[in-house]
């Protein structure tokens, strides 16, 4: 899997928008677990599920072709409007194993913050 910052050279090729069941003809109601939507979902996966369609061509032309050149990024990036104020977020470190960390002190306080929301949501001097 290439990095975020290897997007200079990553460009998708094909995106599969056909193959997707809507959920409101999968089922009817909210359902509240993926064991339970899945075979809904694959009863109705004949029905969407379809080939690609043949690639056609465009019937006008593009006016500055650039199919061969290269992208000069250096460029590309002196032409955005950044905010230079933001500074740049210091307290978290990228990557799968930091990211787990701190969604799992999230959640931790979402469940502490709901077991203790209707003992107190009706104090108001309590602040949550």
């Amino acid at each position: 899997m290439p990095k975020c910052n290897d997007y200079r050279n990553s460009f998708p090729s094909q995106v599969d928008a056909h193959n997707v069941v809507p959920l409101w003809e999968a089922s009817n109601k909210q359902e509240y677990a993926a064991r339970t939507i899945r075979p809904k979902i694959n009863k109705k996966l004949q029905e969407y599920l379809v080939e690609f369609p043949p690639v056609t061509k465009h019937p006008h032309r593009a006016q500055q072709s650039h199919r061969g050149k290269k992208i000069d990024w250096s460029e590309v990036e002196k032409k955005l409007k950044l905010d230079e104020s933001v500074k740049p977020v210091v307290n978290f470190k990228p990557g799968e194993r930091d990211i787990s960390f701190y969604f799992g002190l999230l959640l931790y306080s979402i469940v502490k913050l709901a077991e203790t929301y209707s003992a107190l949501c009706n104090h108001f001097s309590t602040a949550l």
